[in-house]
């Protein structure tokens, strides 16, 4: 823990981590906005260049009219005269319009130029911070499974920081999967966790559902939650939608538990039905904005399955299934 912090106060804003993470990325985006900000440049200067053409060639027309007013002229040219002197107060009159035209454009042009410059920073300091977030976690990560005797998952590793860690067919173990739940804390950008074929069974399923029912960590952020093929019972199941019903900020939208062991305790086959009653029609703030369950390939009961349709009319799902279920429980 001592280690974590230390690394996370680096990271902070103005500190060593974060002044080198921001280097790179600079390093990295300062190409683009080069050619964006020549991009608007170049329209600066075109702009310039149309604008004394224009005015150019009105002078020239202005001059020539001038010209005729000037000539000592007879009876019948003085009227010419006064239409001419007309005709060039209008002309000035346009070679004004003209200038604040050709200002106003070059004001807006150098605005957007100006905003260009501000939108580059601010997101030259998010990209910074995500990197430092996802360096923070895979450090917490790798760390961690080196002190619990465990080999770290090279694609959570490379996934770690994104918005989806998915892993297929690694082993997560209680002490791999407090690795991972660790480094998930320090980063606020993951919002998908994919585990399957992980091996989880009922212990890693109650250590996750406690892992989210802590308010310390980060996963009021989690929108996804698969565990599919984790031998996954109902004392797990159990534990795990107590531990989501648990958050004060819920965001999850999709959870699917299917191809698991559910259903294989009988003395807590009503418990679970309950609780994913609550689950699908909890209405009370916060509401739990959860769209997707998929509960296939399970050992169902009867009684859980009325639990079930009792939570339906409440529920905001689009989508439910319970496909290759085993009915005989």
């Amino acid at each position: 823990d001592g280690r974590a912090k230390a690394l996370l106060t680096l990271s902070f804003e103005g500190g060593p981590l974060w002044q080198l993470v921001l280097a790179e990325v600079r390093a990295e985006m300062q190409p683009l906005r080069q050619e964006r900000v020549a991009d608007v440049e170049s329209r600066l200067a075109q702009l310039h260049i149309q604008w004394t053409e224009r005015r150019a060639l009105r002078l020239a027309e202005y001059e020539t009219i001038l010209g005729t007013i000037e000539l000592p002229l007879g009876e019948k040219d003085i009227e010419r005269s006064a239409e001419a002197k007309f005709h060039f107060s209008s002309a000035a009159d346009e070679l004004r319009i003209l200038d604040v035209e050709f200002k106003a454009r070059v004001s807006a042009t150098e605005a957007r130029l100006a905003k260009r410059k501000v939108e580059f920073e601010e997101n030259l300091k998010k990209r910074a911070a995500q990197e430092c977030a996802r360096r923070l976690a895979c450090w917490v990560y790798a760390t961690e499974c080196r002190q619990h005797g465990v080999t770290e998952s090279r694609a959570v590793l490379t996934q770690l920081g994104s918005n989806r860690v998915k892993s297929f067919d690694a082993q997560f173990p209680v002490a791999h999967l407090a690795a991972l739940c660790d480094a998930l804390t320090q980063t606020t950008y993951t919002s998908k966790l994919h585990l399957q074929r992980a091996g989880l069974g009922d212990d890693g399923c109650i250590f996750l559902g406690q892992q989210i029912a802590n308010e310390r960590n980060n996963f009021h952020y989690l929108k996804e939650l698969e565990l599919v093929h984790n031998n996954i019972g109902t004392e797990g199941a159990l534990a795990l939608i107590n531990g989501i019903l648990a958050l004060s900020n819920r965001t999850l939208e999709r959870l699917s538990l299917a191809h698991n062991a559910l259903g294989d305790s009988a003395a807590l086959n009503d418990k679970l039905g309950k609780a994913l009653e609550r689950l699908l029609g909890e209405s009370a703030p916060p509401a739990l904005p959860l769209t997707a369950i998929d509960l296939s390939g399970n050992a169902l009961s009867v009684n859980l399955a009325k639990s079930i349709v009792k939570g339906l009319p409440r529920s905001r799902l689009i989508s439910f299934s319970m496909r290759y279920c085993d009915w005989s429980m």
